[in-house]
Parts: C-alpha cells; sequence; structure tokens
C-alpha cells in the first residue's frame, strides 16, 4: 500500500536524494510563486464580502500554498538514485552450512529452507541485475558450485570471520553487495568484526533462518572454572543456562560418572541466566567435571544438556614474602594459620630493630639476606607480597616501582595490612604505589587508625567470591560469618577508586565502612584489609573452630592465582582446530628469545607440534593444529622439550573437545547478530517473507559500478492526492462561510 501512494517503495525513498529534473532555473519558480502570492491576497483584499481578517488569511494560505505545490510539480521533482549497472557487478550469496542449519524447524531442515529461497523466483531474479557468486562458510568461507555441496554438519560457524575473508578475496571484483543466509550463530566471535566488516563499504544483506525462540529448549551455555586449583582451596562454578522464559532448571555435577552436586537454578525472564555452584574439591591431578542439565520431556535438543570441563588440582606450592615492620599478634596467628598449608611457603622478614630484619621460612641462608629484595630476579620468584604496619619510607623508589611491577607485569598479588605504620598513617597514600591501591589512603599526618571492637560483615559482592567461603552449604556459610567474634581496631581506607569491588565491611558508629577491599592491576591485584585484628577470632574460637586458618588460607590462595610463571601455556579450540600459545619469560620476567617451543598433545591420538615465534611479541610463541577427536586432550610443552626422551615439560595444560555442541548451545536464530551485520555496512536485514523486497533493495546500491537514475516523483498518488483534499478543503470552508 505504501508503495502505491509513494510510487516508490521506501527503500527507494531513504537512499534517493531530492532533485527538481526541470531545466527552468529555480530562480523563476520563487518569482513566479511569489507574484502569485501577492496576486492573490490583493484579490481577497480588494473584493467586498463578509469575509473576517482570519478567514481571508485562510483562504489566502490554502491558495498560496496551492500555487506552490502546483509550481514544484511544474518544475518535476524526482528521486536521483544509484543503482547498480544490470550485468556488470558481482552479487555474492553467502549460505551458513554449519551444523546448527541442520535443525528442523516446523518439520523443516534450516538448510532446506534456504535451498528453497534460493532457489525461488525473488533471489533467481537477482541475475538480472548481477553475476552471481556462490559461497558458504562454517569455520571459514568456501566457494561453492552447487547447492548440493550444502551439508550443514561442520561443527563451527565463524560469520564474522568469514565474510571478512570473502571481502579481502572479492576486494578486486566489481563487488555489488553481500546476501547471506544464517541463523546467526558465530562460534568464534572476533572482536572488530563489525568495524572491519564495515571498513570495505560494500552492503550485507542478511535472511534470518529459524525460529527467534525455542521455547521447548534449555541448554548450558557456559561453565565458569578456574583452571588450577590447590589442594584445600574452595571450588566455585559459574554455570550459565540459555532459555527462552522462566522456569526451573535442575543442574548435576558429576566426576567419573560418580555424582558431586545437584542444584535447582530458578530461570529468569531474558534469554540467559547465571548461578554460582559450590562443590567439593576433587583430588590433585586432572579432573574431567561434567555438568548436565536434567532434560525436560519437550527439549528438542539434548545436544546442549551437558558441559564438560577440565580442572586441575595441582599441589604445587606458591611462595608469599610478607614484610612486617614491629612484632605483633597478627603476625603470629597469620603465620599459625599458614603451618600446615602445602599450597603456600610463607617467607617472613620481620624488622626487629632499624635495618635489622628477622627472617622465617626462607629456602636457603642467602635468601633474604640483606633485607627486600632490590632486582627483578630476587623479587619475581614469589607469586605474592604482604605489607604490615611498615613505613613505604623504608623502601627505596627502586623497590617501591619494583613491588609495582611486581603485581603489573609478573601478576602477583598485593596484600595491605593495617597498622599503626601501615596503610595511610604509613605513608602509602603518597608512595610510587598509590596508584596500584583499590582506595584513595588517608595523608599521613591524619590519625586514621583506631582500637575498638567492631563487627564485620561481607558485602553482597564478597558473599559471591569463593575468596570468603567458610563452608560450600550457603546457609552454614552466612552462619559462621555471623557469629564471628567482633574485630578490635580498624583503619579508614578513604574513597574506593572506580575499579575497586568491597568485600568486608565493619559498621563503625552504625555507618557501613569498607574493610577489605580488592582492585585488579595490570596482571595481578592489589588488596587492602583494614585491620590489624583477624588474630581474636582465633583466640574467641574454640580451638577446633578453624575459621581463622579457613579465611587466611584462601585469602592468600586467591592472591597468587594471578602470578603467571615464567612459561605459561594457553589451549584454547576454534572448531575443530586446536590453538596453542606459549608465553616465554626469563628470571626476571622479561621477554625470552628461543628458536622454538615445542609441545606434545596426547587425546585420541599422540601428535607433536612446533611453535613458532609470533610476529610483533616479544617471548611468545603459537601454533595450531587440527584435533584428531573429540574428548580430553592434555599438552605438554618445554623450551627444547622431547618427550621420548624422557624431558620435563615447563607447562602443562588440558581441555575437554566437543565439537558440535557449539553449535547447539543455542538453537534461536541471532536475529540481533544479522541486523547488527547489515546495519553496519548499509545493508538491510530480511525474513523469508520479505524477499519480495530483495530485488528493489539489493539493486539501490552505490557499491560497485553503478548509473545514477532519474525517477520522476510528480505522478505520485499521494501527492496527486494532497492537491485535490487541499483544493476540496478550500472548496468546503468557502461554502460553509457562503461566499461561493
Amino acid at each position: 500500500m505504501i508503495d502505491f501512494w509513494l510510487k516508490y517503495p521506501a527503500d527507494t525513498w531513504r537512499d534517493g536524494s531530492l532533485i527538481l529534473a526541470a531545466n527552468w532555473p529555480v530562480a523563476l519558480a520563487v518569482v513566479v510563486a511569489t507574484a502569485g502570492a501577492l496576486l492573490i491576497m490583493a484579490g481577497l483584499w480588494q473584493r467586498q464580502h463578509p469575509l473576517s481578517m482570519a478567514q481571508r488569511s485562510a483562504i489566502a494560505g490554502m491558495q498560496i500554498i496551492m500555487l506552490v505545490f502546483v509550481i514544484i510539480l511544474l518544475w518535476q521533482p524526482s528521486l536521483s538514485i544509484d543503482r547498480v549497472t544490470p550485468g556488470t557487478n558481482t552479487l555474492a550469496i553467502v549460505v551458513d552450512d554449519s551444523a546448527s542449519m541442520g535443525f528442523s524447524d516446523e518439520g523443516q531442515r534450516r538448510i532446506d529452507q534456504v535451498r528453497e529461497l534460493v532457489s525461488g523466483e525473488d533471489v533467481s531474479s537477482l541475475a538480472d541485475h548481477f553475476n552471481i557468486e556462490w559461497f558458504r562458510f562454517s569455520n571459514d568461507a568456501q566457494a561453492m558450485s552447487d547447492l548440493s555441496e550444502l551439508r550443514a554438519e561442520d561443527d563451527a560457524s565463524a560469520l564474522g570471520r568469514s565474510l571478512n575473508q570473502l571481502m579481502g578475496r572479492s576486494a578486486s571484483n566489481a563487488l555489488g553487495a553481500m546476501l547471506v543466509f544464517s541463523d546467526g550463530q558465530d562460534t568464534a566471535p572476533q572482536s572488530g568484526a563489525l568495524a572491519d566488516l564495515s571498513s570495505w563499504q560494500i552492503p550485507i544483506h542478511t535472511v534470518g533462518i529459524g525460529r527467534e525462540q525455542v521455547l521447548e529448549d534449555v541448554g548450558i551455555a557456559e561453565v565458569q572454572l578456574p583452571p588450577r586449583l590447590s589442594p584445600g582451596s574452595q571450588l566455585r562454578a559459574r554455570v550459565t543456562l540459555v532459555h527462552s522464559g522462566p522456569g526451573l532448571a535442575r543442574v548435576t555435577v558429576s566426576q567419573s560418572g560418580q555424582l558431586m552436586a545437584a542444584q535447582e537454578i530458578p530461570l529468569g525472564s531474558g534469554s540467559r541466566t547465571s548461578a554460582w555452584m559450590d562443590l567439593p574439591l576433587p583430588e590433585t591431578g586432572y579432573q574431567q567435571l561434567t555438568f548436565a542439565l536434567e532434560p525436560s520431556a519437550t527439549d528438542s535438543n539434548l545436544a546442549n544438556n551437558a558441559l564438560t570441563r577440565m580442572l586441575e588440582v595441582a599441589p604445587r606450592a606458591r611462595r608469599v614474602l610478607y614484610v612486617e615492620g614491629e612484632p605483633r599478634w597478627e603476625y603470629k596467628f597469620l603465620r599459625r594459620a599458614m603451618r600446615d598449608d602445602p599450597s603456600i611457603e610463607l617467607v617472613t622478614l620481620l624488622r626487629v630493630s632499624p635495618n635489622k630484619y628477622y627472617r622465617q621460612g626462607i629456602s636457603n641462608a642467602e635468601e633474604l639476606e640483606a633485607g627486600f629484595p632490590t632486582d627483578r630476579e630476587a623479587l619475581f620468584q614469589y607469586h605474592a607480597i604482604i605489607i604490615g604496619s611498615i613505613e613505604a619510607a623504608s623502601f627505596t623508589d627502586v623497590q617501591l616501582e619494583l613491588i609495582r611491577d611486581f603485581v603489573a607485569e609478573r601478576g602477583g598479588g598485593l596484600l595491605m595490612l593495617a597498622g599503626r605504620s601501615g596503610l595511610g598513617q604509613g605513608g602509602w597514600g603518597n608512595s610510587l604505589l598509590a596508584g596500584a591501591l583499590p582506595t584513595e589512603l588517608p595523608p599521613a599526618q591524619r590519625e586514621s587508625f583506631s582500637r575498638q571492637r567492631w563487627p564485620v560483615s561481607r558485602t553482597q559482592q564478597g558473599a559471591q567470591s569463593s575468596v570468603l567461603r567458610l563452608s560450600n552449604a550457603p546457609g552454614d556459610d552466612n552462619t559462621l560469618w555471623e557469629t564471628l567474634p567482633e574485630l578490635a581496631d580498624y583503619q579508614q581506607l578513604g574513597a574506593l577508586k572506580p575499579a575497586a569491588t568491597p568485600l568486608l565491611s565493619v559498621k563503625v558508629n552504625g555507618t557501613a565502612q569498607p574493610l577489605m577491599v580488592r582492585q585488579p592491576y595490570g596482571r595481578g591485584r592489589t588488596i587492602a584489609l583494614a585491620t590489624s585484628g583477624t588474630w581474636r577470632w582465633q583466640m574467641s574460637l574454640p580451638v577446633e573452630d578453624q575459621r581463622h586458618e579457613t579465611f587466611w588460607r584462601q585469602l592468600l590462595r586467591s592472591l597468587t592465582s594471578e602470578a603467571r610463571d615464567a612459561f605459561e601455556l594457553e589451549v584454547s579450540t576454534q572448531g575443530s582446530t586446536l590453538s596453542l600459545r606459549a608465553e616465554v619469560r626469563d628470571e626476571a620476567f622479561q621477554p625470552e628469545a628461543l628458536g622454538a617451543v615445542n609441545a606434545k598433545i596426547s587425546g585420541t591420538t599422540v601428535s607433536q607440534v612446533t611453535l613458532s615465534p609470533v610476529a610483533g611479541e616479544a617471548g611468545v610463541y603459537a601454533a595450531q593444529i587440527p584435533l584428531a577427536g573429540d574428548g580430553a586432550h592434555f599438552v605438554e610443552a618445554g623450551h627444547s622439550f622431547v618427550s621420548d626422551a624422557g624431558d620435563e615439560p615447563a607447562a602443562r595444560a588440558a581441555l575437554f573437545h566437543a565439537g558440535k555442541r557449539l553449535e547447539r548451545v543455542s538453537l534461536a536464530q541471532n536475529r540481533a547478530a544479522l541486523t547488527a551485520i547489515s546495519n553496519a555496512t548499509g545493508g538491510q536485514y530480511f525474513t523469508p517473507g520479505e524477499l519480495d523486497k530483495l530485488a528493489q533493495v539489493i539493486t539501490s546500491s552505490s557499491a560497485g559500478i553503478t548509473e545514477t537514475q532519474i525517477l520522476p516523483i510528480w505522478d505520485a498518488p499521494l501527492l496527486l492526492l494532497l492537491l485535490v483534499l487541499l483544493k476540496a478543503t478550500e472548496w468546503l470552508l468557502r461554502r460553509r462561510w457562503t461566499v461561493i
């Protein structure tokens, strides 16, 4: 109906530019309109009739508008629009050939629906305007000569990457547009893909295939687990479910077929719901944990009901350096809490007099012999640093810069403790380390440390953090925190920085104040704990109560968890490809140049691979190999590692690969992704029922070889109707005012 009244589709009006096609000067039109308006007003005001001033003005206004309207039509208003020159441009038709396109919507596979659509007249008629080139994509884009090549079996759909590949291949062709048939799923999303696509300035028109809501499907989209934990740590998993509406889902976790935990998760009204699950920690070594969703009777997609993750429980010790400026109870009880924890080596440096320190927990007589380290090699052997009640002035600028680099570059953790010479009163707010701390500490001149009893509680963020878990049972955990004895001192922390997260708070004079605050800094993290009185928890509780020990063990394990090793190995998959990335550093954690890095992959088959240096990234080595099959894959790598010779690898990693599962995480059409691609490139999104508009839209392109067309609009039915309505309105008014 709109096309009838406007003569042309709305897209033509949107893309075209209004012009006056007549060769007559526009100034002449202005003169004629002005003269006509003067004559109209003179005629109305000279004649003798019983019209008021307002009535005369109304009639004069309508006559003048009518005159201007007619003059405009005489000057032939038209649309100037660029259209592709028939037969000279290429149209790339791209079909999603991944496994998700094999899903059946209302009895018909999505890929079969595409075959029908591209064989229909709406798409076939495009050959009258373009040279058609056919492509299919899954993990990458490939040319296609016949629709029979479509299988919908591949276990990846790299939508953004594939379209950018095709743009690069067609850069030398007169590519007028791209037409994509897909359900919008992208299992290998790339940051910046939309910006890259828009930079080609080629419109991409997308056709959405599949239902936008699959109401009967509930699945596990993702499970976030730490890749490695120490024995005795608290294990929390964040499970994300995909769904199309509210409900209740039951998730179970099993290890080697043995049930570990089960939890019911309420589903919200959105499309994704995340929940934390507290799990018992398995035994040491690599563990395979399977998260499974109990399916409903109507669930049409069982492939996304289970997800397996690999977890390493490693008994290796992490080294923590604790520097304390004065003998105090917190120092003694902290050392006692960590005494029986094999995952943490606590090395302490206690100042007993000016320039004299008492060392404990050292590995040899030379360690820390000269006091706090003054070089990267000595300091970077630790994984975390604790600074107690000691002034910033006790450290040189070089040492302060080393601590800052320790956190930012090495990924180590830094914990600042309260005390008479700690935090703000120790001058740390004005030190070279101030930028790394999570709060704006008060100046040293202000008294910020006070000895009073205050109750402690977790913040909302703290209650969700595994760092502050005292029990795996949420109800018991809350009770354990609520019944802790009061602290006996508190130190003001000042304003929190934008990236800081408060984990603990205390009620000071009825007002909640931050007690423990965490902030990421570079590769690591910093924590400020505004008390030196946690030792009172141990003194006020029965000897068998382990809450004090659990608090400190969890805190120090978390503090060391971000610290990177000198040899870091990361493994990931994209479709059926295994990506290996190694980052190699020397003892000072400076990039180390090697000829290559060797790796061994064990899984369904055993293979060896050499990682090559990555251009522009010092100390980084990478390789990609095809995966032999689904299941657990274990990777060992080293500088000159040769497994057959019995060499010890420098690093290990593991992952579980389930190929086609990624394609089945969510079967709903991702219309938002397809629309975003079209909007970014100047194209348009279509449903299958809108393809009758395809030819009109797709030929109105400024890409490729184009020609300018002039489309007259003076005879558009809407303009003629407005002309008639305007004159009829004037006639009715004259009749009403009896001047006809």
